[in-house]
């Protein structure tokens, strides 16, 4: 439920859609112009992130071109799925917290805060952080940032998401994990074949790093072409080729595997 006061302050409770990232926000798979979500959006950020919270959020605008945006919200957080693997790698994806109840007395806070200094150029900081274990000794920070920059038929896209987790009632040491992802899009034949539809070639790199000595995949990364089809907005046809690799810690060698993907999202 929203609740408007005025355009800078707005109430919002119920399962909320964590303001986590750009893409954890915007997820659908007709938005998006590749089969597979980012690996720093499926690892370290688990989209989609969803939560029983509470909070305000609300725009301002500074200038004639300028728009700022801000989410803050009282959630109820992570849970203790958040544990280390045989490999000692923390999954956060595991830890995804329950909407009907709280594992611990804390609860965590997510905000968001977005500027567009003009149009075609959106800048993007969130976080989130609070107890996560079930006594509530520990705790799980995410910081994140990212920037979307489109001009004419192109975009570009990046985010960045870092995650430091607490595990002292395990007996382990903190972990940091970081990752990355940089996306060129270009729209090209746009209302040629009938109007309203366009042709999109993509290419996205993308990089994680667990810092985990001996992990099987302490380093992953990810290099995606793609071309799509829209032969209206909110339906596309999509083509992608990846190459992933794996980088074990310790000199391992790396390992190295190719991906067609095919795939049909629409709205309906």
């Amino acid at each position: 439920m929203d609740y408007k006061f005025a355009d800078v302050i707005q109430a919002r409770t119920g399962i909320i859609l964590s303001p986590l990232g750009r893409f954890n926000l915007v997820h659908d798979s007709p938005l998006n112009d590749l089969t597979d979500r980012p690996l720093v959006d499926r690892v370290i950020i688990p989209t989609t992130l969803s939560e029983a919270g509470a909070g305000l959020f609300g725009v301002v605008y500074p200038s004639r071109l300028a728009v700022f945006n801000y989410e803050v919200y009282i959630v109820n957080g992570f849970d203790e799925g958040i544990i280390a693997d045989s490999a000692g790698t923390v999954r956060i994806r595991d830890g995804r917290g329950s909407v009907s109840s709280d594992n611990n007395t804390g609860k965590a806070v997510v905000a968001r805060f977005d500027y567009s200094p003009r149009l075609g150029l959106d800048l993007g900081l969130s976080v989130h952080h609070g107890k996560y274990d079930d006594a509530g000794a520990d705790n799980i920070t995410l910081v994140a940032a990212d920037l979307e920059l489109r001009r004419g038929p192109a975009e570009i896209l990046f985010e960045y998401a870092q995650a430091g987790v607490e595990r002292s009632h395990l007996g382990m040491s903190h972990q940091t994990q970081v990752g990355y992802y940089l996306q060129g899009n270009l729209h090209f034949l746009q209302d040629k074949l009938m109007q309203g539809s366009t042709f999109t070639g993509v290419v996205r790199w993308e990089w994680i790093n667990f810092a985990v000595k001996g992990s099987p995949d302490d380093r992953l990364s990810r290099l995606t072409f793609g071309l799509n089809f829209r032969p209206v907005e909110k339906a596309v046809f999509k083509t992608d080729f990846q190459t992933n690799w794996q980088e074990p810690s310790g000199g391992a060698n790396t390992r190295q595997d190719h991906r067609f993907l095919a795939s049909v999202a629409l709205y309906f």
